[in-house]
C-alpha cells in the first residue's frame, strides 16, 4: 500500500488528518527498501505535526541522503521530493545540500528534539562534516547547532569523569572536546574555556 502510494498520490496533497494518518499506518517501513516511499514519507513527515513526524523524517532522510550522495535516486523519487525543497542560488544542482537545508529548515521550524539531530549526526562522521558546513552559512542550521551547543555547555549535561581514566576514555573526552571546538569555531562561537 505504501508503495502504491508513493506512485500513485502527491504527498504535499494531505494536510492534517490524512497525512497524520499515513503517517501512523507505516511509519515503521523499511526506508531502504523503496526510496520512493523514503521520498514520500519524508515529504508527509515534514508537513506533519505529529510526534512521530521528526523519527520518520529522520528515517526517510537517512535512506535519501545515501542514494543522493551516489547518483541514484529515481525519477519518481526526485518528482515526490523537489517541491519541498529550498532552491539554491549557486550550487543549484546539489541535491544533497538542498535536502540538508530541508531537514535544518525542518527541525528549526518545527523546534525538533535536537538530541534526535545530533544521534543522526553522531553515526556518520561524513554526514556530521556535511551538516556543519551546511550550517555554516545557513541560520536555520546554526540555530540548530547552537541549541546543540547549548544543550552540551549546560551544566546540567556536564558530566563529571571519574579521577583515572583508561587511554580510551582520555582520548575520547580529547576528541570530544576538540569537535566541539571546532563546532563552536565553525558557527562563530567561542569555544569552551576561550
Amino acid at each position: 500500500m505504501a508503495v502504491l502510494l508513493a506512485h500513485a498520490t502527491d504527498p504535499t496533497s494531505f494536510a492534517g488528518t490524512e497525512g497524520l494518518m499515513y503517517l501512523t499506518t507505516f511509519s515503521d517501513f523499511d526506508f531502504e527498501a523503496n526510496q520512493e516511499v523514503a521520498a514520500y514519507f519524508y515529504v508527509l513527515a515534514i508537513q506533519s505535526l505529529s510526534g512521530r513526524s521528526a523519527e520518520i523524517c529522520v528515517e526517510a532522510f537517512k535512506s535519501l541522503n545515501r542514494v543522493l550522495s551516489d547518483s541514484k535516486l529515481t525519477h519518481r523519487s526526485w518528482e515526490i521530493l523537489d517541491p519541498i525543497l529550498p532552491v539554491l542560488t549557486h550550487d543549484s544542482w546539489d541535491y544533497c545540500e538542498r535536502l540538508r537545508r530541508s531537514l535544518l529548515i525542518a527541525f528549526d521550524t518545527r523546534q525538533w528534539s535536537t538530541g534526535l539531530f545530533w544521534d543522526l549526526i553522531d553515526s556518520d562522521s561524513s554526514l556530521f562534516y556535511q551538516m556543519v558546513r551546511t550550517a555554516k552559512h545557513f541560520d536555520p542550521g546554526r540555530r540548530i547547532f547552537a541549541a546543540i551547543w547549548d544543550r552540551i555547555e549546560s551544566p546540567k549535561h556536564l558530566r563529571r569523569l571519574p579521577e583515572r581514566q583508561g587511554n580510551s576514555e582520555a582520548l575520547a573526552m580529547t576528541l570530544f572536546e576538540l569537535t566541539f571546538s571546532n563546532i563552536s569555531t565553525a558557527l562563530g562561537q567561542p569555544a569552551r574555556g576561550s
